[in-house]
């Protein structure tokens, strides 16, 4: 059995790094209600409406996403969303927020 040891940095935090990697998909795919929210790019109020379950949020995102995008543009907002829950696709902000079930 080898023992890899680390170099010992002097700008490093003990606690600094996270425990796990934050994904929006990891964290957030079993929860039952989304809010989505869509401004436009003339910064007005923005578009926001509820959403039940991982699925039908992704669905009704990556809707919008392919009718406003260019050709790929959408997969990429897709993956922004999994990544962050935000996506920027051809001039619209598109954001998830998980919302508390009542």
């Amino acid at each position: 059995m080898e023992v890899a040891t680390e170099a010992q940095s002097s700008g490093r935090v003990r606690g600094a790094v996270p425990l796990h990697k934050f994904s929006f998909w990891t964290d957030y795919r079993n929860h039952g209600v989304f809010a989505v929210s869509v401004m436009g790019r003339d910064g007005s109020k923005p578009f926001v409406y509820p959403v039940r379950s991982w699925g039908n949020m992704v669905f009704s995102v990556r809707t919008f996403t392919e009718s406003i995008g260019e050709q790929g543009e959408s997969t990429r907002g897709i993956a922004d969303i999994y990544r962050t829950g935000y996506a920027l696709v051809n001039g619209f902000n598109v954001r998830v927020t998980p919302l508390e079930e009542a």
